[in-house]
């Protein structure tokens, strides 16, 4: 199954482009998270590269670090990750409203939806 490799591929290289992003907002080099998760630096370049794939333990373990969890990690979408700034700013908003109530959190989404339509 060709195409099955391929979507896979696609899938390893962009979870890895997150591990790259949420490292930079951490302000952490490739080295550090290898230190501090007891892994090499090839490893964390192999993972931010999308090469082969690696264990979930690894992965959590990357998400201790950089302070998110797994769930989240799988579920960062369309984040422009060109834009240290602006990743900042997104990790930044997260920060603040991880810690509101549901109900909070549900109105701040329809208040960003109405400011999304008067663009």
């Amino acid at each position: 199954m060709p195409g099955a490799n391929q979507k896979y591929a696609e899938v390893w290289k962009e979870l890895g482009t997150k591990v790259q992003f949420l490292r930079k907002t951490a302000g952490l080099s490739q080295a550090k998270l290898a230190e501090k998760i007891e892994k090499t630096e090839d490893t964390i370049s192999n993972i931010e590269r999308g090469i082969g794939c690696t264990k979930l333990e690894t992965l959590i373990d990357i998400c201790d670090v950089l302070g998110t969890n797994i769930i989240d990690l799988f579920s960062l979408k369309n984040v422009d990750y060109t834009s240290k700034k602006k990743s900042e700013l997104v990790r930044q908003i997260i920060d603040i409203i991880s810690s509101y109530k549901e109900k909070d959190i549900e109105n701040i989404l329809t208040i960003l939806e109405k400011i999304g339509e008067i663009e």
